[in-house]
């Protein structure tokens, strides 16, 4: 069947292995996918397709293949689609003729070393696709090419090659490096977005920001109720985004939970201003709050909401005191 409810930019493509360090590359090659929604999603039925340039230098479509039985992906989670064995780090998905693909007349076929495509679609609507060699960085031999993991990956933002760096962290025996079925490693670009446009964060200094009001256990079910409230003691504009909100339950003072502001919309607040940094920006979701930010997975442990606890404002990359 064809039933797909995902929009546009539900999932986003957020990492690609399209030139491994094997010499035979098969079963070492793979892409993966980000689900950028706030709740669960089934992924079968969703198409990819791997593009490619013809002998005029213009794009065109590979091969496609409908995922079957690649079950649920969780709200803000990752999933990796390859060519190697399920189960088999760090395949969560294969395209393999060997899952009897050939048959149906979806061999998937290989990704391309230097320039290429891949799109995810529902039906014909394009849920995300990204080009790499051609605008986004040329993958090295090795070496994936990953969306900037100091921000959720996001399927509109990740069209700009600004984003994109290189994978530097082992992840196999063959010392190919990337982070498939995770989050990336920051690329250090420290940037936002305003309407289209990239700039640099004006990130908040010691002191800038000081905690003045926090909603740690909201009557009923929490769901995406909590936030922290700061005020804004700079002199000029700062940006909350790449921010840290660490919390502790006072009876362990060294166990901390992190929850990251990892839009990409550039969160700017003026000086002598307050601004909420919630859990969820959607007003049926939060209880009716209006926020400047959105910290992801922002929940206080049961241990703190009881005995009260220590809150820090950090900075995502590096990670230091505000």
């Amino acid at each position: 069947g064809s039933v797909c409810d995902f929009a546009p930019y539900d999932l986003a493509i957020s990492e690609v292995m399209a030139n491994p360090a094997d010499d035979s590359e098969s079963n070492h090659e793979w892409f993966e996918i980000y689900n950028a929604t706030s709740a669960p999603v089934l992924l079968d039925r969703i198409v990819i397709e791997r593009m490619g340039f013809d002998d005029a230098g213009e794009p065109e479509s590979m091969s496609t293949h409908n995922l079957r039985r690649a079950g649920v992906l969780e709200s803000r989670g990752y999933f990796v689609l390859g060519d190697g064995v399920v189960g088999v780090a760090p395949i969560d998905y294969s395209y393999q003729a060997e899952d009897s693909v050939i048959e149906l007349g979806e061999s998937f076929g290989a990704l391309n070393n230097t320039a290429g495509g891949l799109a995810l679609k529902c039906g014909d609507r394009t849920i995300d696709q990204v080009w790499y060699g051609d605008s986004i960085l040329e993958p090295e031999s090795g070496k994936s090419i990953g969306f900037d993991g100091a921000l959720a990956p996001d399927g509109q933002l990740n069209d700009n090659p600004s984003w994109w760096c290189s994978g530097g962290i082992a992840y196999d025996s063959a010392g190919n490096l990337g982070t498939p079925g995770t989050s990336n490693i920051a690329c250090g670009l420290l940037r936002c977005d305003v309407n289209g446009e990239s700039r640099d964060v004006a990130a908040p200094a010691p002191g800038d920001l000081i905690l003045s009001e926090v909603l740690p256990d909201p009557s009923g079910s929490d769901g995406d109720r909590a936030w922290i409230e700061v005020f804004v003691a700079s002199s000029m504009p700062v940006d909350l985004n790449q921010i840290v909100i660490a919390m502790a339950p006072a009876s362990t003072p060294d166990v901390w939970v992190e929850a990251k502001i990892e839009q990409a919309t550039c969160a700017s607040v003026d000086p002598g201003d307050y601004a909420v940094i919630g859990a969820s920006s959607n007003l049926e979701e939060n209880g009716g709050i209006n926020v400047s930010a959105v910290a992801n997975d922002l929940s206080f442990a049961t241990a703190f909401k009881d005995e009260g606890g220590i809150i820090e404002l950090r900075r995502f990359n590096p990670t230091s005191g505000i």
